[in-house]
């Protein structure tokens, strides 16, 4: 995962999942649960919301993203 992508999803306003190297699926509500760690942007903090707590990632422990299908209106 290159940090252009994550950067990518997290300016759509939309639920999505990140895919880890561990196996692990971490679902993200909103992208404002997700920020990016400056200056290098290589580490990620996603906020749990509800369920509480915080977790750090590295950019390079995520293999995938994919989006929630948008619903019907």
């Amino acid at each position: 995962m290159t940090v252009a992508s994550l950067e990518k999803a997290l300016h759509q306003p939309r639920p999505f999942a990140l895919f880890l190297t561990d196996g692990r699926k971490i679902d993200i509500p909103h992208p404002e649960f997700v920020w990016l760690v400056p200056p290098h942007k290589s580490e990620l903090v996603i906020s749990h919301g509800k369920r509480g707590g915080t977790e750090l990632l590295r950019v390079n422990q995520i293999v995938s993203i994919r989006w929630r299908a948008r619903q019907a209106a």
